[in-house]
This record gives C-alpha cells, structure tokens and sequence, in this order.
C-alpha cells in the first residue's frame, strides 16, 4: 500500500507536502494555482463557492493538485502523477483532507492586516 503524509506545512504561504503513491510532492497554493484549476475546469471564479459547496472533497483535492502542479512549474520540472491518480490517493486520507483544506483556503483568501475584526 502506498504512504500518505503531509509535511512541512506552511499555512501563511500556503505551502504542503504530500506523498502520492510515493511520490514526494511540494505544492504551492497561490493565485496562480487557482487561476489553472479555473481555467482548466471552465469555471469563474465567483462561482468557486459553488463548485466547493457541490464537490468539496474534490474540489479541494483538485486545488491540491493544481497546487503542486504549481510548484512544479515554478522549478521548471513535470510533475509525474496525472490528476486523476493524485486525486485518487488524496482522497484516501481523511487527515490529509481536514489539513491541506484549511491550508488552502487560507492561502486562498488572506486576511488584510488593517482590516477590523468583525464583531
């Protein structure tokens, strides 16, 4: 059986690591990342809430994914799982989803640091 493990997660920056079927991969949750996981899947992104609230297991799991295919364009590299595998694995770890979601949608929608708390 393959190993699934998040490491070194970094919250503000919306980095993780995960092991797909034993492959190490690092993602990087950024605009860019969500700009691919748009453009490939034909959405707007003011209809993203709708897609999370439809598929929020998968919507999360492709976000993952367009996250390190992220990464790996910022190295210059491939990255060696097609999607649907990644997917696949991701959505075998309930552990990994609880986290890397959080760390998504944090990087995600950053909070201003002159913004009030609302009350």
């Amino acid at each position: 059986m393959a190993t699934r493990k998040i490491t070194k997660v970094n919250e503000l920056r919306g980095q993780f690591e995960v092991t797909i079927d034993g492959k190490n991969l690092i993602g990087v949750s950024s605009m860019n990342a969500l700009r691919m996981f748009t453009k490939d899947n034909g959405y707007k992104l003011d209809e993203l809430d709708k897609h999370m609230e439809a598929d929020p297991m998968g919507t999360i799991a492709e976000l993952a994914y367009y996250s390190c295919l992220n990464k790996a364009h910022r190295d210059d590299k491939d990255i060696d799982v097609s999607k649907d595998k990644f997917i696949s694995f991701f959505l075998d770890d309930i552990d990994q989803i609880q986290e890397l979601s959080k760390t998504i949608m944090m990087s995600l929608s950053p909070q201003s640091s002159t913004e009030e708390p609302k009350k």
